[in-house]
Formats: C-alpha cells, structure tokens, sequence
C-alpha cells in the first residue's frame, strides 16, 4: 500500500498496513517515522498521486487500484482520470475506486466483466475526437464495430443484464464509468497493440 501523502490519514483510520508515503508532505497529520516515504518539494510538475504510481512502477507492479482518487475536487478527479489514461498507454491495469462507482480506461483494449461482481449502471465515453471499433456485449444496449465521438454521449447509462458482459475499442481510448460497484470486480483487461 501506497499513501499519497494526505491519503496516509484515510490508510490509517481503516487500520491500513502501509508500505510507503509518497509526497510533499501537506496534508498528512502526524507522519510515522516508522514507514518507508518518499519525500517531495511542494514545487514540482508531478502530483502526489503520480508520484505514488511512479513508486509502484519502480516496485515492479503493473496493478493498481488508486482509492481515494475521486475526493473533494474536481480538478484532482481530472487529474486521475489523466493518469489512468497514462497507465493504459503503458499497458497497466488501474482502477479508480469511489465510493458508489469505479473508473477504468481503455486504450486500444477490452474488458470483460463478471456479472455477479459487477454493476447496474455502466457508462461509456470516448477520450478521443473518435474512438474506432467499439463493440458492447452483454448490457442492455449492445453495440458492434461502432464509432464513439468526444462530443455525443451516446454511452450515457446503460445497464447491465444478468450475464457477463465486454466493452471494447480497437483504435482509440473510452473511459468507462460502473456505478453500484461491488468493490472486488472481477474483470480482465486484454490489450490489442
């Protein structure tokens, strides 16, 4: 577990096991001297958030689940959103997790979820002028070889249908919205490129 920076509050409050701090250290109460940190000026180009996927790089993963990510401002949701398109690129898999939905992209890639861990409401939209070749199965609305714009939400709020169902895009990247998460998903992320 990676805390980045003020996230160590949250970690700890949940009776968390920490591996490491990531940050600038303004806004973590009481930082631990018994926990590994990386320690970073206030004055730098990356976020905290960045940073910590940074580390975990550096650690060998290519999982990550970012809690916490969704918080009080817009802005910073943004900025995850930008950096779970940066973990598509280099073939990762990320997961936003909020409190009532999580949040993947997808670059040139498919997902297939499990329907018993999954959600009700899914939506879907392109982080492209246009994303190619998108194809949905298993929810309510199915879709094949279609074209998703960054100007018509023609994703907004489908539904899922009992069974498992597959998102994918061919040439472009879609951002994928599931809402009334369980927060284990079960779901399998198979890069084209």
């Amino acid at each position: 577990i990676i805390c980045a920076d003020g996230g160590y509050n949250h970690a700890v409050k949940n009776d968390l096991e920490i591996d490491y701090i990531v940050g600038d250290n303004d806004s973590i109460i009481n930082k631990p001297d018994n926990i590994k940190s990386k320690n970073f000026s206030k004055d730098k180009n990356e976020t905290d958030m960045h940073l910590s996927l940074n580390l975990g790089r550096k650690l060998n993963f290519k999982y990550f689940r970012i809690y916490g990510g969704y918080g009080n401002r817009p802005d910073h949701f943004f900025a995850n959103i930008q950096l779970l398109i940066d973990c598509s690129q280099k073939k990762e898999t990320a997961t936003l997790v909020a409190d009532k939905f999580n949040v993947y992209v997808l670059n040139n890639s498919s997902i297939i979820f499990n329907q018993s861990e999954a959600s009700n409401i899914v939506s879907i939209f392109s982080l492209n002028q246009a994303a190619y070749g998108v194809k949905i199965k298993g929810l309510k609305y199915e879709l094949e070889d279609s074209v998703f714009y960054d100007n018509y939400p023609i994703g907004t709020s489908n539904e899922t249908t009992g069974k498992d169902f597959f998102i994918s895009v061919k040439n472009g990247k879609l951002i994928v919205f599931c809402y009334d998460k369980i927060s284990n998903n079960k779901f399998s992320i198979k890069y084209y490129n």
